[in-house]
């Protein structure tokens, strides 16, 4: 992609429009390059399901084969970090032009990165939240009802502290050389400057896609209300009231519900692709009206010479 449309100062509204016509202007080419991809992230949601189906029909019969159950979570899981992996790969791939297994490697750093500081925060959190509970001389059931908007709001602060990552992220995928580590204050403290654009494009995207994914997610909860309407009858002595085929109906419409969300989840990203590039241009304007600044003053502050 010409970097002249990538490094631009723009707007978060500028950056929800651009992602938008590059979308339609090239949404043939995109599909094309990531169905595969997708396809596979379909299938481990569905798998996902079916393992979903099986612990809960152990429930209300003979059936308990603890190892399918396990091993279909386990390819469920790691077919949806590869696949997530491989997509996004591609995708950049076609945003940032290096090849699909320089940015498979970049991402794939970046997703263990941001998983080791999430386990360090939660972790600092929860030291925190049980220093508290030791303190407070009450059962754990009684502290955590009595403090649980405490622990939301945990929760939430250890995400706004991540927001920053977004910049982050983008900047070590997109950047030749760049070190994830080592350029991490530096780069925490240029997406903490920008941090108001962040939130705002973040409770905007998350807005947008709670209400499209609530939208397009609806068969499948219906059927996850009659499944589990189901199963507390059954759990009463009632005779399940379901088809037989309904775990095979319920596999189906996850498949094809989450190939409508993982083609939809491909926006966001190119939304946080212009701003990472928006910010990085807003900083090299800076940095020009710096030098351009303290030039100024180098010539307004020259000795005058007399002439004789």
């Amino acid at each position: 992609m010409d970097k002249e449309m990538i490094y631009k100062s723009r707007s978060f509204l500028s950056c929800f429009n651009a992602a938008y016509k590059l979308i339609g202007d090239n949404f043939v080419r995109i599909i094309r390059r990531l169905w595969l991809p997708l396809l596979i992230l379909a299938i481990c949601n569905g798998i996902l399901t079916l393992a979903q189906a099986y612990s809960l029909k152990s429930l209300t019969s003979d059936f308990n084969n603890p190892v399918i159950t396990l091993l279909l979570y386990a390819i469920s899981f790691v077919g949806l970090i590869i696949g997530s992996i491989w997509m996004t790969a591609r995708l950049m791939a076609l945003l940032n032009d290096f090849s699909v297994k320089k940015n498979i490697v970049s991402i794939t750093f970046t997703f263990l990165n941001n998983i080791i500081i999430y386990i360090v925060l939660f972790v600092l959190a929860a030291l925190c939240l049980y220093a508290a509970y030791r303190h407070s001389n009450v059962s754990l059931q009684v502290f955590l009802t009595n403090n649980w908007l405490v622990i939301i709001l945990t929760i939430l602060f250890v995400g706004v502290i991540m927001l920053p990552f977004i910049y982050i992220n983008m900047r070590y995928i997109n950047k030749e050389g760049a070190s994830f580590w080592k350029d991490l204050p530096k780069s925490y403290a240029i997406g903490f400057q920008h941090f108001g654009t962040l939130i705002v494009t973040a409770l905007l995207l998350g807005m947008i896609f709670f209400i499209i994914y609530s939208i397009a997610g609806m068969p499948l909860f219906i059927l996850h209300t009659a499944r589990t309407t189901s199963l507390l009858g059954e759990m009463m002595g009632d005779p399940s009231d379901l088809p037989k085929n309904f775990t095979l109906l319920m596999v189906c419409t996850s498949v094809l519900t989450s190939l409508f969300v993982y083609i939809i989840s491909v926006y966001p990203t190119i939304v946080c692709f212009f701003l990472y590039g928006s910010i990085e241009k807003q900083r090299e304007e800076n940095k020009v009206e710096i030098k351009l600044d303290s030039q100024t003053n180098e010539v307004q502050e020259l000795p005058l010479i007399k002439l004789e």
